[in-house]
């Protein structure tokens, strides 16, 4: 996949009673910082897939969409350095990862 079909990856929001989710598929962080100033709480689901394998995620898009659970797609045993930083914040944050 190239950098231009990450950029226009698409996102899903579904919404189910009082869930919601947000599916980014591989959205991009340069992509994330465009959504997040055009339609800051817009942005906000329960639950959140982060974007690309767990690589793709900068902290202001996951505090704009403020998730109480997130889903990586990445196995565990090869998991980069910038994905365990990710799951640093999640901690921090009181947020559920899987």
């Amino acid at each position: 996949m190239t950098l231009s079909e990450k950029i226009n990856s698409d996102m899903i929001t579904y919404m189910k009673n009082k869930d919601s989710f947000l599916f980014t598929g591989d959205t991009t962080e340069q992509v994330q910082e465009i959504l997040v100033k055009k339609y800051g709480k817009k942005l906000k689901a329960n639950y959140l897939q982060i974007p690309h394998h767990g690589l793709h995620l900068t902290k202001d898009f996951l505090q704009t969409v403020s998730p109480d659970t997130v889903f990586l797609n990445k196995d565990n045993q090869k998991m980069p350095a910038k994905v365990k930083k990710h799951i640093k914040w999640f901690k921090k944050s009181g947020i559920k990862y899987y």
